[in-house]
């Protein structure tokens, strides 16, 4: 009978063992799941960058019914800040916001050798393209396809033209010779001049829109940041001139356009949730004595 009821007091205190270890095993569980917040920068699909460059352009018209005229391509430079949307691995949405020369030439032939004007021609544009890359993890390459809008802004004009109150002293001919002048200026003095163009709102149309195509080689330098090398084709399809009267010869800008840079990818915060261990006060038997 007496080990009868040892055997029952040892179960019974076996068990009320294993039910305070049970509870307390409870209780930390429950504790290290306490959520905790925390922001953590991940990148974004956003990258901003900056690009400078150079760039040639001509003036695409019909001299045909100019007598000794043509019109010659001059060097300009640009500056932009891209701004990348990244839809996926192959393919991106840019915005290029930009500060671009269109400057070009128009000079004067045979006897009229001499008179020239240069015009310098300054213009904010924005081209929107997309953009499919192919190519390796660090280095790759892409092609870019889009439409830009531009705003002729300012132009300056210099040059060189007869000035017909202003004549040597023989006229015709060349130190008092039978010679006779071989160019203009041996029957004029030059008037040079170099001056802000003022816009005629009648006759200039100071919107461009045209169409872009281009392509380059990218490499990365880091999670962060790559630095990048392109070409690209600016196509006007709008007229320099309004349509203030008939009979008017088209002008339209063509740029090729050189370019360096690079893009920062943007940084954004995301919300993310981590274990917290807290403490957590139990009662016991000793606690309520006390």
């Amino acid at each position: 009978m007496i080990n009868k009821q040892k055997i029952g007091i040892y179960i019974v205190v076996l068990l009320l063992f294993t039910f305070y270890n049970t509870g307390m095993a409870q209780v930390v569980s429950d504790d290290e799941i306490a959520p905790l917040n925390k922001e953590e920068p991940i990148n974004s699909k956003f990258s901003i960058g900056f690009e400078i460059g150079a760039n040639i352009n001509y003036l695409i018209t019909n001299v045909s019914d100019l007598n000794a005229t043509k019109y010659t391509s001059m060097k300009g430079v640009n500056f932009g800040v891209p701004i990348l949307y990244k839809a996926n691995d192959w393919f991106d949405i840019k915005a290029t916001p930009s500060i671009l020369e269109k400057n070009y030439s128009m000079l004067r032939t045979g006897y009229y050798t001499g008179i020239y004007r240069d015009t310098k021609n300054t213009y904010l544009q924005l081209p929107v393209m997309g953009e499919c890359s192919f190519g390796g993890e660090k280095i790759k390459g892409y092609i870019d396809l889009g439409g830009y809008a531009a705003y002729w802004n300012s132009s300056q004009i210099k040059g060189a033209m007869p000035n017909i109150l202003n004549q040597p002293q023989y006229g015709t001919y060349i130190n008092n010779t039978n010679t006779y002048s071989s160019t203009i200026f041996q029957d004029y003095n030059a008037y040079n001049y170099d001056e802000k163009y003022q816009f005629n709102t009648i006759v200039d149309n100071r919107i461009e829109l045209g169409l872009i195509i281009g392509g380059g080689i990218s490499y990365e330098l880091n999670e962060n940041g790559k630095i990048y090398i392109d070409t690209k084709y600016y196509y006007a399809t709008t007229d320099q001139q309004k349509n203030y009267q008939q009979g008017l010869v088209p002008k339209y800008n063509e740029t090729y356009a050189f370019s360096v840079g690079y893009l920062y990818q943007l940084k954004k915060k995301v919300s993310t949730k981590k274990a917290k261990l807290t403490k957590k006060t139990t009662i016991t038997d000793d606690s309520i004595n006390n």
